[in-house]
């Protein structure tokens, strides 16, 4: 036992803890737990109070807008609007009102502006942004701005026609043809296609349009150190006048053309030659240098472009069609024969790669392939002819779209044959609908 006294023998005075009173501890809980709930719950009833009196002050200026819109007071307008977006961002209708009123006084710049702030989640922002895309196409003239405008539209509703038709036709007028051709067919895979789509996409690598060089000159006008627009107006202008070839019946007007068209080839190829050395993988310049050199049988010439063409390309069948030429010309023609196959797998409407394929076929000794083949190579030839001989893709006709169809199913691209025949079956029955009207 331990003794209270120290170790001289004096006692120690011994002290007892103070005892703490049964259930203080809980009770001080409790106290901090009734002030805390308190606490938060003031601070609930003051934030939706604040919400409350927001909601009752936008609800305010939503009217004011309206009235101000309604009766076209735009600059009150413009003030209420950029007062309702300082305390809401979650809703179309300021952003709108602002777009509106910025064009009401002709700066459509500012409208774009606005248009980019729109939120995602409200079902008027995907009509405005695609009127986002008709300022940046048309009165601003930004094509690139608009190209991404269209993408953005895409990504909210794929299904939209109106900008993935915009697309369409400015990488068809730019000559970025397999981005065209990636528009189409996703164009198709979600179902907003249209009769046009199919004239642009079996004449991928070859359409050329009137008024191309027109239209990439006016695009030039904000960018003019643009690659494709630079490009493009030049192949335009040689391609709109090579269109023409068969049109001209009369030996001796056609012999002043052709020397016209010869003249006007020169003086556009020694540009092409310019930006050739400006941008040497330029795909199109490429394949317009391949083809010249190609059709001239110049081996060396080609084997050299190949060279130049970059790796990206690798899923663009015409550098694979080139390629088949080259080795067979250096008479390979088991390797000849695989290069083209990756041509028509890469774009299986390539009627050149039709026709040398059918060649390479014959050296091999496989009669029985030639004929189907060359028959796919002619009918892509004919439709070709047809086609460049419409005023705008538009103008094709049933009939053309039916033989399209069977050429599209008989190249082996299924789906996209399908597509085309439901597309018909639409259209005679909408025009069967009108008749019995």
């Amino acid at each position: 036992m331990v003794d209270s006294r120290s170790a001289i023998g004096v006692e120690l005075p011994v002290t007892d803890e103070p005892k703490r009173p049964v259930g203080s501890k809980p009770r001080r809980a409790r106290r901090l737990f009734l002030w805390g709930t308190l606490g938060v719950a003031a601070l609930l009833i003051a934030w939706i109070t604040y919400r409350a009196a927001v909601g009752w002050y936008v609800r305010q200026l939503a009217g004011r807008c309206h009235e101000a819109w309604r009766t076209g007071q735009f600059v009150d307008l413009e003030k209420m609007a950029r007062e309702w977006v300082r305390w809401d961002r979650s809703q179309a209708q300021p952003f709108l009102y602002l777009a509106d009123a910025a064009q009401k006084r002709g700066d459509y710049r500012a409208a774009v502006r606005w248009l980019d702030q729109l939120p995602t989640g409200d079902p008027k922002t995907v009509p405005a942004l695609v009127e986002q895309t008709t300022l940046l196409f048309g009165p601003l003239n930004d094509p690139l701005e608009g190209e991404r405008a269209c993408l953005r539209v895409l990504e909210l509703e794929p299904a939209a026609v109106e900008p993935r038709q915009r697309l369409i036709f400015y990488y068809a007028q730019t000559l970025q043809r397999h981005k065209m051709i990636d528009q189409i067919r996703e164009a198709i895979r979600v179902g907003s296609d249209t009769r046009e789509d199919y004239v642009y996409l079996i004449g991928a690598y070859y359409l050329v349009f009137s008024n191309g060089a027109e239209q990439n000159h006016h695009w030039l006008k904000n960018y003019p150190d643009n690659e494709h627009f630079l490009v493009a107006r030049a192949l335009h202008l040689i391609g709109s006048g090579i269109v023409g070839d068969e049109a001209k019946d009369d030996p001796e007007p056609k012999r002043i053309y052709d020397f016209q068209r010869q003249q006007m080839v020169k003086e556009h190829e020694a540009v092409l030659l310019d930006y050739m050395r400006r941008f040497p993988q330029n795909l199109e310049l490429l394949n317009y240098f391949l083809w010249q050199a190609m059709t001239n049988g110049e081996i060396q010439r080609v084997a050299e472009l190949l060279k130049q063409v970059p790796d990206s390309a690798a899923g663009d069948g015409r550098f694979w069609r080139y390629k088949g030429w080259l080795l067979s010309a250096q008479k390979k023609f088991r390797e000849a024969e695989q290069a083209y196959r990756k041509a028509l797998e890469c774009h299986p409407f390539d009627y050149p790669s039709h026709h040398q394929l059918a060649q390479v076929l014959r050296h091999l000794g496989r009669e029985s392939e030639v004929a189907y083949i060359q028959n796919l190579g002619e009918r892509g030839n004919e439709l070709r002819r047809e086609l460049l001989q419409l005023p705008n893709a538009r103008a094709v006709t049933d009939e053309q779209l039916a033989r399209i169809a069977a050429y599209i199913e008989d190249c082996g691209d299924q789906p996209v044959a399908d597509a085309l025949k439901r597309r018909l079956r639409q259209a005679t029955g909408i025009a069967a609908g009108t008749a019995s009207l």
